[in-house]
């Protein structure tokens, strides 16, 4: 599933790039395009998320409080899900998560704000993976201090905030490892992914 999501915003990026080439080059004009075409983008992620549900054997497990799939967005105070699993259409999604073998998960947003406390979770023991990807809208992570962790973060239109580190501009990626890293017991690796719309990772 995570290759077929990295497939799904890989093309997007790709035809985003390349429209925006063929607008230098006074080919076609980007804005009226994306003006006229930007629904297809709605059909696409539609089409995934039927197919995801179709398909038997895939996805996370975790309690149901730490879920949402459908067309609204939602906000949790707290839970204590050790993997989150979320695909929504509108809405923003915020959860504050209390886990004390928090293993990460996916969270997918169209439109709206994607918020993940974790200032008060525990790691599991190894690496965890945390997906997040979105296409109009910002993306928020809190990390607690002493935390291990490595991000790589990438927007296409935005900007990027990973502690001190910062990028802006058009197609704009950051990678950026917590010092002890490598070396840590419990560690979570954190991958980013908006079109439109800023990242920020801090504590």
């Amino acid at each position: 599933m995570k290759k077929s999501n990295g497939l799904w915003f890989g093309i997007i990026l790709i035809l985003l790039g390349v429209f925006m080439m063929l607008d230098n080059m006074q080919v076609l004009d980007f804005w009226e395009v994306l003006y006229t075409y930007w629904p297809v983008l709605l059909i696409i992620l539609g089409l995934k998320m039927l197919a995801r549900r179709s398909a038997s054997g895939q996805g996370f497990s975790e309690p149901e409080p730490a879920r949402v799939d459908g067309a609204t967005g939602s906000v949790y105070p707290g839970t204590d899900a050790t993997l989150l699993a979320s695909s929504t259409i509108f809405g923003d999604y915020s959860v504050s998560v209390h886990s004390k073998s928090f293993a990460g998960g996916r969270v997918s947003n169209t439109f709206g704000n994607t918020d993940i406390d974790l200032t008060n979770a525990q790691l599991e023991a190894g690496e965890n993976a945390l997906r997040l990807d979105g296409v109009f809208g910002n993306t928020t992570v809190h990390l607690p201090k002493g935390m291990a962790f490595a991000v790589y973060a990438n927007t296409t239109f935005g900007s990027i905030r990973i502690y001190d580190q910062r990028k802006d501009g058009i197609s704009s990626s950051l990678d950026y490892s917590s010092t002890d890293f490598s070396t840590a017991g419990k560690k979570i690796r954190i991958s980013v992914s908006r079109v439109f719309g800023d990242v920020k990772v801090m504590s």
